[in-house]
């Protein structure tokens, strides 16, 4: 954004751009955190009433005028380019929402592990993605704002394709023979795999499955080479394995939490929405030591869960006989 930060000429003075101001900048960072949390506290009665497809396709509208329209702002307002950040938040979090929503509708469940992996390739592949095309538009004559109208555009054209191809249940799809054969198509990513082995492998039970999957070790040792290195090339590969890593982790945590709360997945998988955007709202405040902060905040949280974790519906789930007069 150099053509921001040559600043704004004003009585033969030039003025410095707020976008140089780290302050300003650790703002718009948590804007989105903040639009993810605040997200959180009608999205559990929208899923509930609304359902999946309307919902998501709300909350996606926020997200797709949220990003296309930040350039604008920037030559605006400081405080509208907060308020896009914002409308950004709202578009995510209902994402990790309805993870482990759509695979309880539609996928049996010998191959519930195989859908969780498809539909949470959508992380990697956003960054795999977004990364080095912004990074052409940047250095090509469209500049930055292209990486927003690009981006921002793909996005509506998305969520209107989901919005038209998208059913809450299979039995409501006019074509449900195609959608069932599409997650087929998508083969070539290695989380599908994990899936599928997690699926048909008999030999373990799903609590050591999914314990295994969650194990921290692959992210400590990411984590660790990026805090020691000083060489790019190690430093992308310890964040690629990282990732990899991360990967695995949510696909054992939405499928325990399907387990284990049943219908109530969505609320419980909200639940660590919420914790994971109160994450990101701090961030900014501690980027000098990001890396060695979430290396032991990972370690911590993540050591009980062998122990405590219980593979059987939890008691609330469960639906009493009526007849036996019972609530």
């Amino acid at each position: 954004m150099d053509d921001l930060k040559e600043g704004n000429r004003v009585d033969n003075v030039t003025e410095t751009h707020w976008i140089e101001s780290s302050t300003e900048k650790s703002i718009i960072f948590s804007a989105t955190a903040v639009g993810a949390l605040v997200e959180l506290i009608p999205l559990v009665p929208l899923l509930n009433h609304l359902g999946v497809r309307r919902t998501l396709s709300l909350f996606g509208l926020c997200s797709t005028l949220g990003t296309f329209f930040t350039p604008i702002a920037v030559s605006l307002s400081f405080y509208l380019v907060v308020w896009c950040r914002f409308l950004q938040g709202l578009g995510v979090s209902v994402i990790l929402t309805v993870l482990g929503l759509i695979p309880s509708s539609w996928s049996p469940k010998s191959d519930h592990s195989t859908y969780l992996a498809i539909l949470s390739c959508a992380w990697q592949f956003a960054n795999a993605i977004f990364t080095p095309v912004s990074g052409v538009l940047c250095d090509s004559s469209f500049r930055w704002r292209s990486i927003y109208y690009l981006f921002g555009g793909l996005t509506g054209i998305f969520y209107y394709i989901f919005y038209i191809l998208y059913t809450d249940a299979p039995s409501m799809h006019r074509s449900t023979g195609y959608i069932n054969a599409l997650p087929y198509a998508l083969c070539a990513i290695y989380k599908l795999v994990v899936g599928k082995v997690s699926d048909r492998i008999t030999f373990l039970n799903d609590k050591t499955i999914y314990t295994l999957f969650t194990s921290i070790l692959g992210l400590i040792i990411g984590y660790a080479i990026m805090i020691w290195t000083t060489n790019r090339i190690v430093a992308f590969c310890a964040f690629g394995f990282a990732g990899i890593t991360s990967g695995l982790i949510i696909i054992a945590t939405v499928k325990f939490l399907t387990l284990r709360c049943q219908q109530h997945c969505h609320f419980a998988v909200g639940a660590t929405s919420f914790m994971s955007y109160c994450v990101q709202f701090i961030l900014p405040l501690c980027w000098t030591r990001l890396f060695v902060i979430v290396t032991v905040v990972v370690i911590l949280t993540n050591i009980p869960f062998p122990l405590l974790t219980i593979r059987e519906p939890a008691d609330y789930t469960k639906q009493s006989d009526s007849s036996d007069g019972k609530i």
